[in-house]
């Protein structure tokens, strides 16, 4: 109680005296978010490696997904009430995975609409219940929640820059795939205006590189693949493959039209930061090197 008062004390004392200074406490109260229950529809292999596992979970969110909005959202998920959850950044585009539950995705969910998300999840201690979580195994979520790229207000807005991004670069690590996946499947990236883009994408082998039977659909969206394999050799199957790491592959290609680029980035702190150094370096806005958080 004297201690009380004494703090109370403390804080009336310099208005009580013809101070200008004011003292202010806040008391910041974090509320744990709100779960809803999901259903995990499918667990599939994400690479062929057998050094490291990487599984892609389709997962019927209901209707917490309708705030997915924003490329670059992730989820909390945990396996039951009480549980630590786990962070997961959304594989899948905003707006896709409407459909309709069939056999496959089991018996107590067939003909009711679905509201699919995929996920790209690498095995850690944290989440060896949901490596091996079955199809039809129950599970705890959150709304899509995080700001995600800031697109729009980054590359298209002409009030804040003068001029729109015409050249797009994405740089990812390992699982870090993933929400670039979701930018560039959502069309959010305006590749069909006519903007340049290349994907700088590391792993350590094609082998542990995740969606690599994807590569061809997003050439065909107009994006440049450029794997990149730091223990693994190129792969004749690659022609733009390259050995090294994400940042030395960008030193060797230099930044074309630097004022007019935008990235982004996802994945290790080593790779994102050499990255942006490398960008910003090179005349790209610090604004315009978008992470996903």
């Amino acid at each position: 109680m004297i201690r009380l008062w004494a703090l109370l004390v403390l804080l009336w004392a310099p208005a009580a005296l013809g101070f200008a200074r004011t003292a202010r406490v806040q008391v910041r109260m974090q509320s744990e978010p709100a779960f809803s229950g999901a259903k995990v529809l499918e667990n599939t292999a994400g690479v062929s490696a057998s050094d490291v596992n990487i599984r892609k979970l389709r997962v019927d969110l209901g209707s917490a997904k309708d705030s997915y909005t924003t490329p670059g959202q992730y989820i909390q998920m945990r396996p039951s009430a009480g549980e630590k959850a786990g962070f997961y950044a959304l594989a899948s585009a905003p707006g896709s995975g409407s459909e309709v539950a069939t056999a496959s995705t089991g018996a107590l969910l067939l003909g009711r609409p679905l509201a699919c998300a995929e996920l790209l999840v690498k095995e850690a201690d944290s989440n060896k219940w949901l490596i091996g979580a079955n199809a039809g195994t129950s599970v705890q979520v959150t709304a899509p929640a995080g700001n995600g790229f800031k697109l729009a207000e980054n590359f298209d807005d002409l009030v804040k820059f003068d001029f729109p991004v015409q050249n797009v670069l994405l740089f990812a690590a390992g699982t870090g795939i993933a929400p670039i996946k979701a930018a560039i499947e959502s069309g959010a990236l305006r590749l069909e205006d006519g903007r340049t883009c290349k994907l700088y994408y590391g792993a350590r082998s094609m082998e542990s590189m995740p969606y690599t039977e994807e590569f061809e659909k997003w050439e065909e969206m107009g994006v440049t693949v450029i794997p990149c394999f730091s223990q693994g050799s190129a792969s004749s199957d690659l022609p733009s493959a390259r050995t090294g790491y994400v940042q030395h592959a960008l030193e060797e290609d230099g930044v074309s039209m630097p004022r007019n680029s935008g990235a982004l980035l996802c994945g290790m702190k080593g790779m994102t930061e050499a990255v942006k150094s490398i960008l910003t370096d090179a005349g790209v806005f610090p604004e315009r090197c978008l992470l996903n958080f």
